[in-house]
């Protein structure tokens, strides 16, 4: 289930999730907005615990008319002997008294599984129930993640404060857009105050941040250590000539803007200098996360394919455009 944004991404990143952990086999249906069902997909918890656009992931047990359900459909085997449960309910259409389903599912669930043990506290299986329209869809095995705190990283918490700085699960969510595994190199060539490192970092991804302002690059430092994060390196260098190459995947926000740092030249040509880089600095199959202001238009350049875009209105005055490019030639 995922979280309840208006925009494409939290479909977008599963599907990212689900095309970096899947198989060929594996296939994604959103039977709503918020609901995704994947089959032939084994890492449910991995996912879920990276997705920042996940509330809730597990495995499906069935789906039911919500209508009927009081005919006791029945949920045999659906937990082990003496196995202790704990049900959750989460209606995503209309007001629905929650309470009550919960009562009525683990009625049911105590009725098919008689050696089972309520616990509400410290439950072995989290048992979920999602409604919309007449339709209840039940899962077990449930990693729950509605709690998760983004709010320790947030921008103003931070030691190294500016303004331009990117909230925490925007930040995981690019990363997660970039197809990149946890063995995998990042690069963030405009790295600013560390936002999208600091996400990495914390997903257990090697990263690498580059910003042509040393004083970008000590507070980056800062940022990192204060929530005892590392990053493999941080470099006070200019990103149209950068100093690595070869990496899995490049995330970034590019600067623009009166407080950003641009050394006298335009987002536009900052853009265009680095794509046309980035045949050198990723790898051929890796993906390039890229958020832009939407009145710059950034299309394929030679091996560097454009591959999905996404608006994200931040205020009146201002929407964002995540591209997402691939560098679909052959390595050399």
């Amino acid at each position: 289930m995922l979280s309840g944004e208006t925009n494409l991404l939290p479909q977008a990143e599963l599907r990212a999730l689900l095309e970096t952990y899947g198989n060929n086999d594996t296939q994604l249906f959103f039977p709503h907005p918020r609901v995704g069902i994947a089959t032939n997909f084994h890492d449910r918890a991995g996912a879920t615990r990276r997705g920042a656009f996940i509330r809730y992931g597990g495995q499906l047990i069935a789906i039911y008319s919500s209508k009927r359900f009081a005919e006791k459909y029945s949920m045999n085997d659906v937990l082990g002997p003496r196995q202790s449960f704990a049900v959750r309910v989460v209606s995503l259409s209309g007001t629905v008294d929650t309470g009550q389903w919960e009562r009525v599912l683990g009625e049911n669930l105590k009725r098919s599984n008689p050696n089972s043990i309520v616990n509400l506290d410290s439950p072995e299986e989290l048992i979920l129930g999602i409604l919309y329209g007449d339709i209840l869809l039940v899962s077990k095995s449930v990693v729950d993640m509605s709690s998760r705190q983004w709010r320790s990283r947030r921008p103003s918490e931070r030691p190294f404060f500016h303004p331009s700085a990117l909230e925490p699960k925007f930040g995981c969510a690019l990363v997660n857009l970039s197809r990149i595994r946890t063995d995998q190199w990042l690069l963030d060539p405009f790295c600013g105050t560390g936002s999208i490192l600091m996400e990495a970092n914390r997903l257990g991804i090697q990263s690498i941040g580059i910003d042509i302002a040393g004083k970008m690059v000590r507070g980056t430092l800062v940022n990192l250590r204060s929530f005892n994060l590392q990053s493999c390196g941080v470099v006070h260098a200019d990103s149209t000539q950068p100093p690595v190459c070869g990496v899995d995947a490049v995330v970034t926000d590019l600067p623009y803007g009166r407080s950003s740092s641009t050394i006298g030249r335009s987002t536009e040509d900052l853009a265009l200098d680095f794509i046309n880089r980035l045949p050198e600095v990723l790898r051929s199959g890796g993906h390039a996360c890229i958020v832009h202001p939407s009145e710059l238009n950034l299309e394929s350049l030679g091996e560097i394919e454009l591959q999905e875009q996404y608006q994200v209105r931040v205020h009146k005055r201002l929407t964002r455009t995540i591209s997402i490019f691939k560098n679909v030639g052959i390595s050399s």
